[in-house]
């Protein structure tokens, strides 16, 4: 029981040690880590505002068509009637 519990120790010491030194340490490291972060945000903000854009202009393309159908329908409305 204690070899297993040794292991698991040991296999958590490892990873610890892995990520520390994955992680930034230095303040330079973590302010451009924050920066990278701060960049990664805006361009996800610039992309979710490019997608409402995007939307906005399906949204007219579509109230357009259905203008032009319902000025369709009117055109063959007044032919039936002559």
């Amino acid at each position: 029981m204690a070899g297993t519990r040794d292991r698991r120790l040991r296999r958590k010491l490892k990873t610890l040690r892995r990520m520390k030194a994955k992680a930034p340490t230095t303040r330079a490291e973590m302010s451009h880590a924050r920066e990278e972060m701060a960049q990664m945000v805006a361009s996800m903000e610039d992309l979710r505002l490019e997608l409402d854009l995007m939307k906005a202009s399906r949204q007219q393309q579509f109230d357009d068509m259905l203008l032009d159908s319902e000025a369709v329908d009117t055109l063959i409305q007044i032919i039936l009637q002559l």
